[in-house]
């Protein structure tokens, strides 16, 4: 009963929320937004899934998305108002952003892949529609992005853990970085950090994760800039494309088995 009567009350607190004021709404945001990123990595259910749909409507906010009748997805016997899911198209090309959003978007990145393959199958399809909305906010901006802590984030979580879920958005992320916005991607300390998480990708057994990393890595090469095309490391150094081809050339040696299963794949 108290955890029933506590839901109910942060519903309402939800929809009170949502129908205030848009210079209120983002007061709130900004000193909330924070907190809800936290409960993402909580041990309870009840709490990740609560934070997830309070970001998610947040997130609609910021696009100036609204919805005359939200829908209601029930919360282990609870029901949280959600925005409807169509209304997640892309915005105009000029939506801008809270500074604070923007600044808190690399850890809303990391909660939402944190949550994107929980073991609580309504957690994992939140996780996913919302990182869905944050990829479709990012690609509808004109203004720059954190590139560097959002990598630096995406990094992170791949190296956390093993999920080829979590790694798979990560390196879908990377992809629309490189589109969006390729003069800081393509930087040559930012592919150092790129490479090693890729390419230890090339690896792992799941095929759909694989091409995901060579999907990058076909990005990259396509996008090369020429005052960044030198590169150099313990293994290899040139040119992106021969460093390139360095490296899965001694992924190949390395591992034979790469070249017998995946060699015509690459």
């Amino acid at each position: 009963d108290v955890r029933h009567n506590a839901d109910a009350v942060l519903t309402e607190l939800l929809a009170a929320v949502t129908s205030n004021s848009r210079e209120n709404k983002l007061k709130i945001i900004s000193s909330t937004t924070g907190i809800l990123v936290k409960s993402c990595f909580a041990n309870d259910a009840c709490s990740r899934m609560i934070a997830l749909c309070w970001l998610h409507e947040f997130g609609q906010i910021q696009m100036n998305k609204t919805s005359a009748e939200p829908e209601s997805t029930a919360l282990f016997g609870t029901e949280v108002r959600l925005t409807e899911a169509s209304d997640r198209n892309r915005g105009s090309s000029q939506n801008q952003l809270s500074e604070s959003w923007m600044a808190s978007l690399p850890e809303m990145v990391g909660g939402t892949l944190h949550c994107i393959d929980d073991r609580e199958e309504e957690i994992a399809r939140l996780a996913v529609e919302m990182d869905s909305t944050l990829l479709d906010m990012v690609q509808s901006l004109d203004e720059e992005i954190p590139v560097s802590p959002l990598v630096d984030r995406l990094i992170r979580s791949m190296q956390e853990r093993e999920s080829m879920a979590v790694r798979t958005a990560c390196l879908q992320w990377i992809c629309m970085m490189l589109a969006h916005c390729p003069a800081q991607m393509l930087r040559r300390s930012t592919l150092q950090r790129l490479f090693d998480p890729i390419f230890h990708t090339l690896v792992l057994p799941d095929e759909q994760v694989v091409v995901a990393a060579l999907q990058v890595l076909a990005n990259i090469m396509g996008g090369r800039n020429p005052e960044e095309d030198w590169l150099e490391d313990e293994d290899s150094s040139g040119d992106l494309f021969s460093v390139v081809t360095q490296k899965l050339l001694h992924l190949f040696a390395v591992d034979r088995r790469i070249l017998e299963t995946r060699g015509r794949l690459m």
